[in-house]
């Protein structure tokens, strides 16, 4: 009788670790199951990055710049300005380079990323001779060389600006670029300020023109913020303000940036 109840003990005690055994199992396999998981998600983020990534890049070399920058190279040429041709061309070399570095990277910083702005703007200024004047000022208190940032963020609204608020002006126009930290510099502000024709009346100009010209650039650049919210919990973003004169006509064009700082 006694080694009857033994028995059932055993048994009993044995029932009892082998459910043990197969909580634990079950723990372990929904665990990794649940980080398998977590890591097709991430490589499926991180996949839609570097696919929007490099949508940015193509945006940023599309082939009506680089023919602009070609064609002024040449006219430089045939003025036989050779000095100004040798400028020109030195600063589209550095641009393409920078910006086929800047796109294996995730981040950079924000000196660089200046650095490729004025490089863009100046290319830009000198092909449209002094109908484009433009402004890059940095806030005392950022920290230039520590905040990192996506590459080729800025540039799309640059671009954007001058193809459709300042190319239909006779008089030229005005770029102002401005990076501030706020919030206890825990916040990127960065601001595009144009003072072109305004986004109605662009937009009016584009629908009664044949016009080729088409930037992606902005379109992609809110994809690419989007992603990156949602890989690192930020909440980033972009606001467009259409500017008006004393007599309630347009003005311009105002493009607020803000990149939370980890």
């Amino acid at each position: 009788m006694k080694a009857n109840s033994l028995f059932v003990a055993i048994l009993a005690v044995a029932f009892i670790v082998l459910l043990l055994l197969l909580g634990i199992v079950g723990v372990i396999l929904l665990a990794r199951k649940q980080r398998l998981s977590q890591q097709l998600k991430e490589a499926n983020l991180q996949s839609r990055i570097n696919d929007v990534n490099f949508a940015a890049l193509r945006s940023q070399m599309n082939p009506h710049f680089i023919f602009n920058c070609l064609n002024s190279i040449k006219l430089y040429t045939e003025q036989n300005n050779n000095e100004a041709a040798s400028e020109y061309l030195s600063m589209f070399a550095q641009l393409i380079r920078s910006s086929l570095d800047n796109a294996r990277r995730e981040k950079v910083i924000l000196s660089e990323e200046i650095a490729t702005i004025e490089l863009y703007l100046r290319l830009e200024a000198m092909r449209f001779k002094e109908k484009l004047l433009y402004e890059v000022a940095v806030d005392k208190n950022v920290d230039v060389d520590f905040i990192e940032l996506p590459p080729m963020m800025i540039q799309p609204y640059i671009e954007n600006a001058i193809w459709h608020g300042l190319m239909h002006k006779k008089e030229g126009g005005n770029i102002n670029v401005h990076f501030a930290q706020l919030d206890n510099n825990s916040l990127l502000q960065i601001t595009i300020t144009d003072n072109g024709i305004g986004r109605l009346k662009a937009a009016e100009l584009k629908s009664k023109t044949a016009e080729k010209h088409k930037s992606y650039g902005t379109q992609i650049t809110g994809e690419r913020i989007a992603l990156i919210n949602e890989k690192y919990q930020l909440s980033a973003e972009v606001k467009t303000t259409d500017l008006y004169n004393d007599l309630s006509q347009p003005s311009g064009t105002l493009i607020t940036i803000k990149l939370p700082i980890k």
